[in-house]
């Protein structure tokens, strides 16, 4: 009853031309249950509870890899904090030579990438913003980040063009993330995101919707 979800990541360098070209990929997870497709919101705790999330990664990481090759394109996939150290080696080391990048919120990341990340992954720092935010935690260990995700409660407030002039100082790009209308596209664009993500754009999606996106990896902004 598991199924794989795809939400498209749009690089905004184009959106002064009225369009914009497919990135990436965040891969994410939906269980159908009780005649409703549930969120991870919803059954992630119980999974954890249960000593199940390792197997929930794995299929995760198996379809986001199978995908990558087949669509020749970058697929994100989310990692959670409360792996224990040999599974998370297990999983860094098998998927370190494929087309993923990895997705871990803030607060788990210095641990995480430190102890267990391969150089030659790509790490993105999920919902930035939303925690302690501490660029000093950041810059401990830029070398090994490409990426923050900018949340929307902070990229929709006056400080943010902040945020991302100092990522950009570190040499990361910078996705603004929950863009659910055109207006938040533009405001990505002027406070110099590098890329956007959110249900304007395009919203989770079923795997055969995204094999269309793949296919067609441009899309006409419409205000």
């Amino acid at each position: 009853n598991l199924e794989l979800y795809l939400q498209p990541v749009w690089d905004l360098s184009t959106f002064e031309s009225g369009t914009l070209n497919l990135h990436s990929f965040e891969a994410l997870i939906r269980w159908h249950h009780a005649g409703k497709l549930r969120s991870p919101g919803y059954f992630l705790r119980y999974v954890d509870t249960l000593g199940l999330m390792p197997a929930l990664t794995d299929f995760v990481v198996d379809k986001a890899v199978e995908l990558s090759k087949e669509w020749d394109v970058k697929i994100a996939v989310n990692v959670p904090p409360t792996m224990n150290s040999d599974a998370l080696f297990a999983l860094f080391s098998r998927i370190s030579d494929e087309n993923l990048a990895v997705e871990i919120t803030e607060n788990a990341a210095t641990g995480i990438a430190e102890k267990y990340l391969p150089t030659s992954l790509e790490l993105i720092i999920d919902d930035f913003g939303t925690g302690e935010s501490n660029f000093r935690r950041i810059i401990d260990i830029k070398d090994l980040i490409s990426t923050l995700k900018l949340d929307r409660s902070i990229g929709e407030t006056v400080v943010s063009h902040h945020f991302v002039n100092v990522a950009r100082d570190l040499n990361l790009k910078v996705v603004f993330e929950g863009a659910e209308t055109y207006e938040a596209v533009k405001h990505a664009h002027t406070i110099g995101c590098d890329l956007v993500q959110g249900y304007f754009t395009g919203k989770p999606c079923p795997v055969n919707e995204a094999a269309e996106i793949a296919a067609n990896p441009v899309i006409r902004l419409t205000p």
